[in-house]
């Protein structure tokens, strides 16, 4: 069984997609475990190695688009990845918006 984030103690952890989305997900359930940890990670009086993969971060990617999918205006309950797949339009407009979002 997993234990909670605020219960780890150790000095160097990998990062999942799970944390990465809830930390990003302003929405997610997780998001204020995920934020709380990694601001612990990078208090200086005793960091948190934190490490990650490129396929995790391809990974949180696709979850978080089918996260977009899944509200509104979109509102897509099924076979979100067939609809990311038939709409490349909406990830388009999502990186555009993402890309403007960076340069405020």
């Amino acid at each position: 069984m997993a234990s909670p984030l605020a219960d780890f103690q150790g000095d160097a952890i990998y990062v999942d997609t799970n944390v990465l989305v809830g930390l990003v997900d302003a929405n997610s359930v997780y998001h204020l475990a995920c934020a709380s940890f990694f601001r612990r990670a990078v208090d200086p009086a005793r960091p948190i190695q934190l490490f990650t993969a490129t396929l995790t971060l391809d990974e949180v990617v696709f979850v978080l688009l089918q996260e977009l999918v899944a509200r509104d205006p979109y509102r897509i309950v099924r076979d979100r990845s067939q609809y990311l797949r038939d709409h490349p339009d909406v990830v388009r407009n999502a990186a555009a918006r993402s890309h403007s979002h960076r340069q405020r």
